[in-house]
């Protein structure tokens, strides 16, 4: 018992010892680390000579220093700036407004306020932009100094720089401007409004509209008449739109169903239809315009009605002498009777116009429709020439591969003496598409042709003649051999 007892002491004595003799080490460790972690002190009272700009530096120089990478000499700019004129010192205390260090901020803000006051109205109209731009910056609430600004211009004595500002050459000045007078409403509604319509920016002529709240009923009509003829679509929307809501006749709604813009036609066919009005027939009318823009809206307009005799008025459109007016009809088909469209796509892909041309791509990939091999052939027929197997080339890659293999065994194979050009033309062109063909599709593991496919293949390579049937015979084993 006695034993147990001394064995016992003698642990807790050692574990007493041993923590002591930690904690001594522990203090001994770290008390130079604390003495070389102790800040010096610092004499605030002599600058340190980052700071230091010459004093002979002129209000360029000090413009420069305000955007020194070392924020000391940006502050110390800022604040001789204070004191000086020159052009630019505006601009450079609005930018370190939004400076990266707060203290420059807050001189800047500082000595901005203070030169506010004695600022010149036609400088500060012209950094309008530039105090408009506080706004999206995130650095600090840069609302005191914009209301500051706004309150400071729409002073009396400032209120002719401001409007002075609207034919500014410089476009966002001018824009500014107006907002402000607009936000503000310095001057009367009429006013703005004749201001706004006048201008040749369409930022301001849509910021006019809001004045039209402000309107009376007998004075809105005459702003709507003006702002409904303006050539931007947006304006004429909006000013539709509130005409509509002044209880219009149908006779007032009925010209906007062939406005150049579509939304404004969905617009006024919107509120037409609730009056049961002849949509359709106002469209077919139209149709007989000698204008291609007008037979144009007129087919948009049919199509959109959706009439039972919709399709049978497009189709007869797509051989019309206008180019805008045979794409229009072949857009509108499409969309009036997928089925029907087909054949007129396959055939516009062969139009004189490439802009056709490229609408009936567009359509056909749009529609999933892949031309077969027979379809091109026959079409190849009748216009045999180097052009016109050009085309069908190009429309290769939305086909079936191995329906645009068959259009080319085909050619090679076929008889080249009506063919509008050069024998040795017709062979490269062929020779290079299978070339395209092959680099393409040069995994066939997955896509083996249907037996339909490889007999019609086959009989294809039977019809060329001795020589070239023996290359292609052979490339064509190889091809199937690698499937």
């Amino acid at each position: 018992m006695n034993s147990i007892l001394e064995n016992l002491q003698f642990t807790l004595v050692l574990m007493l010892g041993i923590v002591v003799i930690g904690g001594i080490l522990v203090a001994i460790y770290k008390f130079p680390i604390r003495r070389k972690q102790a800040p010096k002190p610092v004499d605030h009272r002599i600058t340190p000579p980052a700071r230091i700009i010459p004093d002979d530096t002129s209000v360029g120089g000090l413009l420069a220093y305000t955007k020194d990478w070392n924020g000391y000499r940006r502050e110390e700019a800022i604040r001789r700036l204070d004191s000086l004129d020159g052009p630019g010192i505006l601009v450079a205390l609005i930018e370190r407004l939004n400076d990266w260090v707060p203290e420059v901020r807050q001189v800047a803000k500082t000595v901005f306020f203070r030169r506010l006051e004695s600022e010149d109205c036609t400088e500060l109209v012209n950094a309008l932009p530039n105090i408009y731009q506080l706004a999206e910056r995130s650095r600090d609430n840069h609302q005191p100094v914009i209301c500051a600004v706004e309150k400071h211009l729409i002073r009396p004595e400032c209120s002719e720089s401001l409007i002075a500002g609207l034919n500014n050459s410089n476009i966002q000045v001018a824009r500014a401007c107006y907002d402000l007078l607009l936000y503000r409403q310095v001057l009367p509604a009429q006013e703005l409004l004749r201001i706004g319509f006048a201008s040749s920016d369409w930022h301001i002529r849509r910021g006019s509209l809001e004045c039209l709240n402000l309107l009376s009923e007998s004075e809105i009509r005459p702003a709507l008449s003006i702002a409904l003829r303006d050539k931007f679509p947006p304006i004429r929307r909006i000013a539709l739109r509130v005409l509509l809501e002044c209880s219009p006749s149908v006779v007032e709604v009925v010209p906007f169903l062939f406005d150049r813009n579509i939304s404004i036609r969905e617009i006024a066919i919107k509120h037409l239809k609730e009056y049961e009005f002849p949509i359709y027939q106002e469209y077919k009318e139209l149709l007989q315009a000698p204008n291609a823009r007008q037979q144009v809206i007129a087919l948009w307009g049919v199509t959109k009605t959706h009439h039972e005799q919709a399709v049978d008025i497009v189709t007869t459109k797509l051989d019309s002498q206008f180019i805008s007016v045979r794409r229009e009809a072949l857009e509108c088909l499409a969309k009036l009777d997928e089925d029907k469209a087909h054949s007129h796509i396959i055939a516009a892909f062969f139009d004189d116009s490439p802009g056709i041309t490229r609408t009936a791509i567009a359509l056909a990939k749009r529609l999933s429709i892949r031309p077969r091999s027979a379809e091109l052939d026959k079409i190849l027929k009748q216009s045999y020439s180097s052009e016109t197997l050009q085309t069908c080339i190009e429309l290769t890659p939305i086909m079936d591969k191995w329906e645009a293999l068959e259009f080319f065994f085909l050619q090679i194979g076929d008889d080249t003496s009506n063919f509008q050009g050069s024998t040795e033309d017709k062979d490269s062109l062929l020779k290079k598409a299978v070339s395209t063909w092959s680099e393409k599709y040069h995994n066939l593991s997955l896509f083996a042709p249907y037996p339909k496919q490889r007999q019609a293949l086959e009989a294809a390579i039977d019809r060329m003649p001795p020589q070239a049937k023996a290359f292609w015979q052979e490339w064509f084993e190889q091809l199937i051999a690698s499937t």
